[in-house]
């Protein structure tokens, strides 16, 4: 209730030569100023205010034009999250998103031309949308972890092996010892992040490949003949679990999709495109 009468309090109006104006906003100021000289002006003021706010946040026609202008805001900040991600990824990352937009644009398409039902193409818009946006952030942690794989160093298994037989030596002070351990140990946890790291880097590219085939038979199913269906894409993938440190600087970016999306608020785009 509170974003409607905020809507109608700053409701802005064209004038010719001058622009949008708060005019409603303007004329609560101009009662304030004159019940300075006749204070009967500040009880009319709040009278006709009050009736302003309660007619225009009732009407179902405002809250409509309201709730459409919100949710076009929420496209506009989606969409730009969605741009800084794309364009932070690698070349070949890029390339494999951009191929997913362009068949998901193909099956729209599809399903336009085939006279599918307005219900059932922007179902399958938004659904398309959503997977497109999974898709991103999957490459967008395949990135990270491919950054991380590079930064770590190629010796690792064998400075393991060599502190392990150092340890063996009976001979090795116990202050030497002492400090050779906690470098195993540091050495150790490092190797089992690696290890970590390949199993989920492992389910991010079955899950890249997954949405792909379910694009690509998005696309497929839409071409057949007879009246097309919407298309719908809920999957259950591994990497859906993927922490929120994996993104990086990326992650409030991802944070704020993700919240978008999971409460099933982030409008989709008017028609996906690959990008530019």
């Amino acid at each position: 209730m509170w974003r409607y009468l905020k809507a109608a309090f700053w409701l802005n109006a064209p004038l010719p030569g001058v622009g949008p104006l708060p005019l409603n906003a303007l004329a609560v100021a101009g009662f304030a100023i004159l019940g300075f000289a006749q204070p009967a002006f500040w009880l009319l003021g709040a009278g006709l205010e009050t009736l302003w706010l309660f007619s225009l946040s009732t009407s179902a026609r405002f809250r409509r034009v309201v709730d459409a202008e919100a949710l076009t805001g929420q496209a506009r900040t989606a969409e730009s999250r969605r741009d800084d991600l794309l364009a932070a990824l690698g070349g070949a990352a890029r390339g494999r998103h951009d191929r997913l937009l362009a068949t998901a644009t193909r099956a729209e398409r599809l399903l336009t031309d085939g006279h599918a039902s307005e219900i059932a193409i922007d179902e399958s818009r938004r659904s398309l949308d959503r997977i497109a946006w999974i898709h991103l952030r999957l490459l967008v942690a395949q990135q990270r972890l491919t950054e991380q794989a590079a930064s770590e160093p190629a010796d690792l298994d064998q400075r393991i092996a060599g502190l392990e037989r150092e340890l063996a030596d009976a001979a090795l002070g116990a202050t030497l010892r002492d400090s050779k351990a906690a470098t195993l140990e540091l050495l150790l946890r490092r190797r089992d992040n690696r290890t970590r790291r390949g199993q989920s880097t492992a389910e991010i590219e079955a899950d890249l490949a997954r949405i792909e085939a379910q694009v690509d038979l998005a696309a497929e199913n839409a071409a057949l003949d007879g009246r097309p269906a919407a298309v719908h894409l809920d999957l259950d993938l591994a990497g859906n679990g993927l922490s929120g440190d994996l993104f990086g600087t990326s992650a409030p970016a991802v944070a704020e999709l993700d919240r978008l999306y999971g409460a099933g608020t982030a409008p989709s785009r008017p028609r996906m495109t690959a990008a530019n």
